[in-house]
């Protein structure tokens, strides 16, 4: 398990609380960094951008990257809500950006190149598949921005900002929720015995319910056995160690909701990370 850095070197604590996160109060479409804002949205963007609050959210955009880490702290009050924190303050990083990205290029690439890694490591780091997500949609942001950016200055034979881009893609580790994968087996192990001892009484195989347990989390099978979680009540009857297995499906189900998703969140960053770099090896 991935540990967690002290407070001080955690960017998590500059980003402030999400309570006083700007309110958004443009169109929703305007959020989207794969693509350029329009002409006829630049006012409304710049208004936005221009808000006191909004100034001052981006104003801690230089103390977070002069931290080491950007982790999401081990533990909440119970709701994912906290972790909203770090992605609306990438919308408006996000935005700020996009809104200048074609005029400054390598700005923006010197800026992302410190930023990405952070995000990749947020999410390497993360002890739940709700902060994975969180982390891995900066990184895929993040990406959207560098590859628009790499276009850019490969036009503008800007070999300065293209190298900044794949030093920063390619010396980053690769995206990976191992770390979010132990913490889940830990949990649902636990929960597992907890169950199994109150089944006491009930005849139960717990060499043969851990295997099973165990096959959720094997990478070759964990996807497929997910997915057939809902077959768990046509489990005959007569079944050897019905119980048990009853029993790891319905701990493993845990592991399973988040598991979809990050599987994809890991390919959809890969993906771009792939893209970037054919744009910066063909520019160079």
């Amino acid at each position: 398990m991935v540990p967690l850095p002290l407070g001080v070197e955690n960017a998590w604590y500059v980003i402030g609380p999400l309570d006083e996160m700007p309110e958004f109060t443009i169109d929703p479409a305007l959020w989207d960094d794969s693509v350029q804002i329009a002409k006829e949205d630049q006012v409304a963007v710049g208004a936005e951008l221009a808000r006191p609050e909004v100034r001052a959210l981006l104003a801690t955009v230089p103390a977070v990257l002069d931290r080491p880490h950007l982790v999401p702290p081990e533990t909440f009050d119970g709701t994912p809500l906290d972790l909203i924190r770090l992605q609306q303050w990438r919308w408006w990083v996000g935005l700020s950006l996009n809104s200048t990205l074609e005029q400054d290029p390598d700005a923006a690439a010197q800026l992302l190149s410190r930023l990405f890694p952070m995000w990749i490591e947020c999410a390497n780091s993360a002890r739940s598949a709700i902060a994975y997500m969180v982390c891995a949609n900066g990184a895929k942001r993040d990406l959207d921005l560098m590859l628009r950016a790499a276009e850019m200055l490969s036009q503008r034979s800007d070999a300065h900002g293209l190298e900044l881009l794949r030093v920063a893609v390619g010396d980053t580790p690769a995206l990976s929720p191992d770390n979010v994968t132990t913490v889940d087996y830990v949990l649902v192990y636990r929960k597992l015995a907890s169950l199994v001892s109150e089944l006491d009484g009930f005849q139960i195989d717990f060499k043969s319910t851990l295997d099973l347990l165990n096959s959720f989390f094997d990478p070759e099978h964990a996807e497929d056995l997910c997915a057939s979680l809902t077959d768990s009540e046509r489990l005959p009857i007569y079944e050897y160690n019905r119980i048990g297995k009853r029993a790891a499906r319905a701990v493993a189900a845990f592991h399973c909701v988040g598991l979809r998703h990050m599987v994809k969140a890991t390919k959809d960053v890969a993906d771009r990370r792939a893209a970037l770099l054919v744009v910066v090896k063909e520019a160079s």
